[in-house]
């Protein structure tokens, strides 16, 4: 081997070496969150104040957007990075749409809420914040819905594997925790794409059941909102996902040349979608009542 082709490999090994020795990147728990917080606003007509105690003794809060005549209360749960203040816009409009009430709680660590993000602490805060919301409605028949836009789809689902739910709204839902890192996987430039591979951790990996085994057992309405040029969770996670849902009565819909973050609710094919779905729920409420 020559000089030049010595040099060249030597040269291409010294490149590559930190790639290979990185190899698999265990992705541990804090890897997931990206938690913002800020000041709590002031407040402002439209939209009550809300403060949930955790029993570990932490304070959360977030805000209530009524509706002059609710037909149903919605409890709504943000994507990762977001907070009550980015989600109030998509609040408001909901209740407008929908005719509910509207209520958004940050999660631990982001917006005007205390502590650390954790999975566990997510899936306990979402039942507390669904037991407030249930024993503070407007009307104590009010149906009860719940929406989970990416990340707050975990918490979403967990409500209604716990609690009872009158219908789920996910957006942008994902499988499993393992498939999430696949596809962030596929996002990383291609020289590293080839070398480096994104695993959770034991606790992760081990999580029971993940998204798509315990949405087999939600049998109320449901209706899938997934951005067809999604990269963060592909389209084909929130199929999966739509797939293996035990819903009798389901509807999904795949947003054309939209991705994670650009999917607006008032695009004609998700309004569509959601004025069906909640015009569905009131009729369902009527015939309850006769």
């Amino acid at each position: 081997m020559s000089t030049r082709s010595h040099l060249s490999l030597s040269l291409l090994l010294v490149i590559l070496l930190p790639l290979v020795m990185m190899g698999c990147r265990t992705v541990h728990e804090a890897d997931l969150f990206f938690p913002r917080q800020m000041p709590r606003p002031p407040a402002e007509a439209g939209r009550d104040d809300v403060i949930l105690h955790t029993e570990d003794g932490l304070e959360i809060g977030g805000w209530n957007v009524r509706s002059p005549a609710p037909r149903a209360q919605l409890i709504y749960f943000y994507g990762n990075g977001e907070t009550v203040t980015d989600s109030l816009r998509r609040m408001m409009w909901l209740a407008q749409l929908g005719q509910m009430d509207v209520l958004c709680v940050d999660y631990r660590g982001y917006g005007f809420s205390d502590g650390t993000p954790r999975i566990q602490s997510l899936l306990d805060d979402a039942l507390l914040v669904f037991d407030h919301a249930a024993t503070n409605r407007t009307d104590p028949h009010l149906p009860m819905l719940v929406f989970g836009r990416s990340l707050g789809t975990a918490a979403a689902h967990h409500i209604a594997a716990h609690r009872p739910v009158s219908g789920m709204i996910l957006e942008a839902p994902f499988t499993s925790l393992p498939d999430v890192l696949k596809a962030w996987n596929r996002n990383l430039p291609i020289p590293l794409r080839w070398f480096v591979r994104l695993r959770p951790e034991a606790s992760l990996a081990g999580l029971s059941p993940q998204p798509v085994e315990a949405i087999r057992t939600f049998e109320q309405p449901l209706l899938i909102l997934h951005g067809s040029e999604d990269t963060i969770i592909p389209v084909s996670q929130g199929k999966r996902m739509y797939d293996a849902a035990g819903s009798i009565q389901k509807t999904w819909c795949s947003i054309p040349e939209r991705g994670h973050n650009d999917l607006s609710l008032n695009l004609p094919e998700a309004e569509a979608a959601l004025r069906d779905f909640l015009e569905a729920q009131g009729e369902a409420r009527e015939k309850k009542k006769q």
